[in-house]
Parts: structure tokens; sequence; C-alpha cells
């Protein structure tokens, strides 16, 4: 059995279901298979015969390999494993990769939902956007050379900033007189260049007794605000907007910790990573809450990462959105860095493979790895669509 690779201009691997190829043989006869692996070791995924394979949480490495074809099919095939191995701080320790800076001290960063994108913000109120060939991985990484001025949408001393989850809208903290969390629009996801002010803000000192707003993060329907050191629980507006946000009246207050300027918080509301930075003692805080979401609820872990180990000198950090990884400015080395906060098993594909096919056939999991494939001569030869998150 041949696997080969077809080109993006026959079907778009950001969107592989709209090709008519696909779609057609997706419809052939009725056939939709999408085969869902949870398993670790070695399985043979039969695609005529089932719906799914499933065997438990993904918590080994597996090989796969496909059988049972039909003359002509395509199907998908997914991973999906749980959270409980995500934002992971005991899983620090070795730096992943890095991208050089743009020069100067940091105050913000942000990475996409799609792990596409990255985004710092620097003490002279400029954003700056990185490019990521390979999803939530800075190996490859490269500035677009686009940047953006706060002072275009009215900021004056920005010092964070987070993206929505469709990357439409971004939220600024300004630590001028106004001390404002302020939103802004993007004509284009995730395309800082195409930002402008949405006119909605949302007045933060009087909820925190501060005029200080180090970090912010999206999750869903909430929005985390650290202000010196404590944070904060907002409830957004419906769709992620600033609009009707308010207060839910929960808070967390890391007293041993101090001085927390970044947060990360995962999907399913239950973990929650906070860096702090001081002197010598540069270092992330893993927390676990009992009540998903609500950050009263918070006890620390016992989990603890000192950046300062590494010679590196902690600047604004971010979290993966699952929570695979932690990113942060390192001031000394003048670099983003990726830190790997997840233990994560392997998929292996068919070793046939084109070698050249990018990601390669050797995967590390995630939320979810997602391939498509067909067939148009029952198996002899299988053409992998488009593989990756």
């Amino acid at each position: 059995m041949a696997y080969t690779i077809i080109t993006n201009e026959q079907i778009d691997p950001e969107s592989p279901v709209t090709s008519e190829l696909m779609t057609a043989l997706r419809d052939n006869d009725g056939y939709n298979a999408d085969l869902q692996v949870l398993a670790s070791g070695v399985g043979a995924l039969d695609v005529k015969a089932a719906k799914a394979f499933t065997h438990g949480v993904l918590d080994a490495d597996i090989t796969i390999s496909f059988s049972n074809l039909r003359t002509s099919c395509a199907w998908s095939y997914y991973s999906a494993i749980g959270f409980t191995s995500f934002a992971d701080v005991s899983a620090l320790g070795v730096r992943a990769a890095a991208v050089a800076d743009s020069g100067g001290n940091f105050d913000g960063l942000a990475i996409s939902a799609n792990g596409l994108w990255l985004f710092s913000l620097d003490q002279t109120n400029t954003c700056y956007e990185y490019s990521l060939t390979n999803p939530f991985s800075l190996a490859g990484a490269s500035a677009t050379g686009v940047t953006f001025g706060m002072g275009t949408v009215g900021l004056s001393s920005a010092r964070c900033l987070a993206f929505s989850d469709d990357g439409t809208r971004a939220i600024v903290g300004d630590n001028a007189a106004s001390n404002q969390l302020r939103e802004l629009s993007l004509s284009t996801p995730w395309r800082i260049s195409t930002a402008s002010a949405s006119g909605s803000t949302l007045t933060i000192s009087g909820t925190t007794g501060s005029n200080i707003v180090n970090g912010v993060c999206y999750v869903g329907d909430k929005l985390y605000v650290v202000s010196l050191g404590d944070v904060f629980e907002y409830d957004l507006g419906a769709g992620q907007v600033l609009a009707g946000t308010t207060y839910s009246g929960n808070t967390f207050d890391p007293v041993a910790e101090l001085s927390a300027v970044s947060i990360g918080v995962t999907q399913d509301g239950l973990k929650m990573l906070l860096s702090n930075r001081v002197g010598g003692n540069d270092s992330i805080f893993e927390y676990d809450l009992s009540t998903a979401y609500d950050v009263s609820t918070a006890v620390y872990s016992g989990n603890t990462f000192n950046f300062n180990t590494t010679f590196t000198s902690y600047g604004a950090g971010c979290m993966a959105t699952d929570g695979r990884a932690w990113y942060h400015h390192d001031e000394i080395g003048n670099a983003y860095e990726e830190w790997p906060c997840a233990a994560l098993p392997v998929i292996t594909l068919p070793a046939s493979i084109d070698p050249l096919l990018t990601p390669p056939p050797v995967v590390t999991a995630s939320l979810p790895i997602r391939y498509d494939f067909f067939t148009t001569d029952g198996g002899t030869t299988v053409y992998l669509a488009s593989g990756g998150d």
C-alpha cells in the first residue's frame, strides 16, 4: 500500500472537506467514516466496517494502519486525549524552541487559539506579529514584519493582551489614567494590522482595587485579569465580547507566590498557571480549581518551575489554549521561548508515507491531530489530503 500527498491546489489543507473530490468520496454510497483513535499500542483501523476505534484515553504511543478499504472512499482520522496531562508544570524543564525577539522589553505575550500566530507587546506601546509554521511550535517561527502601534487606537500605556478564540477581537490592558481593558476588532482574524477600536471598554480599577493590569486571558465565556498579583474573574458578554462583561465576584490571591504577572487557564477550567516576576525567582506556579472556571476555588498543586535555573530572565508569558506549552519572553537571551508542560504520546502513521510530508509521520498528540485520507483504487494508493492540528 503506497501513500502519496497531493498538492494544496488540489485540496486546501485548511478546509479539506470542501474539496469536490473529498465530498464525492465521503458521500460514496452514503459512506462517511470518522475514525477516532483513543488507544495506545498498535491499531489497525477497519475503515469500511467501523465508525470509531475507541479503547480508552490516549496515554501512550500508538502506531496506526488501515484495512478493509472500499474501492473509492475517504475517511478522517483524529486523535483525542484528556486534559489531565496538560498544564503540568512538573513536565517543564527542557526548552523546546525559541525565536529571536524584536528588541526591548515586553509586557504582553499571546498565542492564537489555532497556534499559528504569536503576538508580543513591548514597552514602547508596539505590538509585533510572528507566524508559526507548525501549530504551537516556535521551531521555524518568524517575524512577519507587521507591527501595530497601540496609540492609533487610543492606548497610551498598553501592558498585556489576549485574543478571542476566533481571532476577531483582542483585549488590551491600558495602564494609563483610564485604567481600562479595551477591546479591538480585527477585520481579518489574527492579523493585528487590521485592528481598530471596537469602542467597548471595561474599567477595572474599582473592581480590583488597583490601577495596574498585569495579565489577561480568555477562556470560553470567562475573562481573567491579573492585577498586582491577584486574579479576578469576569463573565464575558455573549460571543466573547467586552460589551456586557461583568465581574463575577470571584477572586484569587496567590499570597505565597506574590507578583503574578501572566496567567493561563485550561479550556476545561480545572487548571491555572500563574507566572511571577521577582528578581532571581522568576517562576511559574500550577493550581487546581475544584470548581471549573471559578478562581476562588484554586489551590496550589505544589508544582513550581523556576526559570532562573535555566539562565533566563522572565518577561511576559502566556499558555497555549489547550495547556500543552507555556511561552515566555527571555529578557537576557532576547528571545521568546516555548516550554512544553505536558508529557504527550506520539502517533505514528504508516511508515510508507511520503517522507517529504509535513507534518512528519511521527507526530505529537494534541487536541486534535486530524488527517484526511482517500483512495480511488481500493487502497493500492492512499492519498493523505491534509494533516495536522
